[in-house]
């Protein structure tokens, strides 16, 4: 392990460290619901169940050399491509950088401001108006401002110049100070050996200060130090840009685009897979043959379709419906033994089906929901080890060994946690949500 590794934060020097650091613009900058912003880390408002159509659309400003690529490569899980295929030599902000692996992130870079030349500050002014009488996906929703700190002089005049405009004030800002690896090995080499990690912590957390503060004059903006052998660093940029919106379309975007936050993947698939599940428990009490079957299939298609369109790893989700061919074939032989009953009893059955109906369909659709999250998140991290084309094989194959090594194990859990006749169980959203996030973690892969 290299001397800089060593000086590495320990979780609580990170938490103070955002605690005195990290600060937010108010969202009463704003203008409306769709373009507001709120401070980091706030917890959401609402709880997200619908799925929007739509990109996030980024732009990343900075100097040659400041890691922009780096940046963008990491959040999004581009494994490589911007690095190999991003903008060369003098970037056209008004393009747009759509990337073959992840198709819900539209990018547009600026290099660093030069105040000698003012056509790069007036194309940037330009564009920032521009997209600002824009609305959905066509709007830019973040700005991310690099800056290297291990700089001898990070801030130059063109910065001075943006951070006085007032083109950008409509858009959330985040700062990105790069290279506090190369700044930390710096100021080691410096000290002489004297330097601990509290001294490290005191003289980057003197230094940001100095820059938002003093400098930029720009106090209550958002601010996230970026070490390139600090994964950490990079989930916490991802954490800040998550906590500026308070919009649910706005969540979600990101939520989808991003590919460095597994969790937040987790929790929204929950949320948007079960938005159908009381129209299920419902549909079993209703005194028609067939409607629980009938209800139960849509609620599991929809769910799943909309958990792939959260997790954006790179295939169609209609392929992914394979994996309900046993749900489907439970709802065949439910409806079956409904029809049996109906003959045998005069209709009889029919007014009392929902009382051990109703569970089942609960339990059917919460397996469902947890089938779909799980085999996303093995893609999700199979693709972290290696980059992988997840191609109608690939799928096959995954889902293959999901059904061996999980599938029935989250049939039980879910199956223990709602029991056979509790009807009070089976129609509880809040109970099938916790059920379904429990089933997630507990399965879950743990890590690379």
């Amino acid at each position: 392990m290299s001397e800089a590794n060593e000086y590495k934060m320990s979780a609580q020097e990170i938490e103070i460290y955002k605690a005195s650091t990290v600060q937010s613009t108010p969202a009463s900058s704003t203008t409306s619901s769709e373009t507001a912003f709120s401070p980091p880390g706030s917890p959401p408002a609402q709880k997200i169940h619908t799925i929007f159509p739509g990109r996030f659309r980024v732009l990343v400003c900075g100097r040659a050399g400041v890691g922009k690529s780096t940046v963008v490569d990491r959040i999004f899980g581009l494994n490589g491509e911007y690095i190999q295929n991003g903008p060369k030599g003098v970037p056209d902000i008004n393009k747009e950088y759509i990337s073959s692996q992840n198709h819900r992130i539209i990018i547009h870079e600026s290099n660093g401001i030069e105040p000698k030349e003012s056509s790069n500050m007036n194309q940037v002014a330009m564009f920032l108006t521009h997209r600002a009488k824009k609305s959905g996906d066509e709007m830019l929703h973040c700005i991310w401002y690099c800056i290297d700190i291990s700089d001898d002089q990070p801030v130059r005049d063109g910065d001075l110049k943006f951070f006085e405009s007032k083109a950008y004030k409509k858009v959330p800002v985040v700062i990105l100070f790069t290279k506090k690896d190369v700044y930390v090995n710096r100021l080691l080499a410096s000290g002489g050996g004297k330097l601990g990690p509290a001294d490290v912590v005191r003289e980057l957390d003197l230094k940001v200060k100095d820059i938002i503060g003093n400098r930029l004059k720009v106090p209550q903006i958002s601010a996230v130090v970026l070490a390139h052998n600090e994964p950490d660093t990079f989930s916490y940029l991802e954490s800040v840009t998550m906590g500026l919106f308070s919009s649910e379309k706005l969540k979600l975007l990101w939520i989808q685009a991003q590919q460095l936050n597994c969790s937040e993947k987790i929790a929204t698939s929950v949320d948007v897979g079960l938005r159908g599940y009381g129209l299920a428990g419902f549909s079993s009490w209703l005194p028609i043959p067939f409607s629980g079957m009938v209800v139960a299939s849509g609620v599991i298609y929809r769910a799943t379709q909309s958990i792939c369109e959260v997790w954006n790893v790179g295939y169609g989700s209609v392929n992914l419906l394979q994996i309900l061919d046993e749900g489907i074939k439970g709802t065949m032989i439910e409806a079956g033994v409904a029809v049996a009953e109906l003959v045998v009893t005069g209709g009889v059955a029919l007014f009392f089906k929902g009382v051990w109906d109703s569970p089942r369909k609960a339990k059917l659709v919460m397996r469902a929901v947890a089938d779909a999250i799980l085999i996303n998140d093995m893609i999700y991290w199979k693709q972290r080890r290696e980059p992988l084309l997840v191609t109608d094989d690939v799928l096959k194959s995954i889902v293959a060994e999901y059904k061996q090594k999980k599938q029935k194990e989250v049939a039980k859990f879910v199956d223990k946690t709602v029991g056979v006749f509790d009807i009070k169980k089976a129609i509880s959203g809040d109970l099938a949500r916790k059920t379904v996030l429990d089933a997630c973690n507990e399965f879950r892969e743990k890590s690379l």
